[in-house]
């Protein structure tokens, strides 16, 4: 515990009087900590949020980087705090991700793929809107459901874990 605590403080989780600070991991890695944390293994997370185990090694794997923290377990009791005060917030059940019909993956419409694409080229909703001929509104929408889709808090994110999936 103690030593969980330690590295917590000195990856910047926890402040010098225990206090958390918000940690750079989304809502969906935290769900597959708090997962870990209750004792369940990546297949049993597998078979709960209805996703094939490459997108949870993929979390996994992110969650890894992110806290430089090879065991699962130890870095879910490193953001405990942080695990407990999502609370309902965490998406711990169902289907994490829409699939497409058929094939079990996750797939994008052509529309977010345009969009999405466009953000990770660093361009405004502006120009986005106006490369896709549509109005920034619907840049917007389609953001919001991408980041929904992939249970990640800004669109920057969403391209990056796009990416790690073998979408963009």
């Amino acid at each position: 515990m103690q030593a969980a605590a330690e590295k917590a403080r000195y990856l910047g989780l926890l402040g010098e009087d225990g206090a958390g600070t918000p940690p750079r991991l989304s809502r969906r890695e935290l769900a597959l900590l708090k997962h870990v944390g209750d004792g369940r293994s990546l297949d049993e997370i597998v078979e709960l949020w209805d996703v094939t185990g490459d997108c949870v090694t993929a979390v996994a794997e992110s969650v890894r980087a992110k806290l430089d923290e090879q065991d699962l377990a130890a870095a879910a009791e490193a953001v405990r705090d942080q695990i407990e005060a999502a609370g309902p917030n965490l998406p711990l059940s169902g289907r994490v991700h829409e699939r497409q019909e058929g094939d079990g993956e996750l797939a994008l419409t052509e529309q977010q793929y345009r969009i999405l694409s466009a953000v990770g080229e660093g361009l405004s909703y502006k120009a986005i809107a106006r490369r896709v001929d549509c109005h920034e509104s619907v840049v917007g929408y389609h953001l919001r459901k991408v980041r929904e889709m992939l249970g990640v808090e800004s669109s920057t994110e969403a391209v990056e874990e796009a990416q790690r999936l073998g979408l963009l």
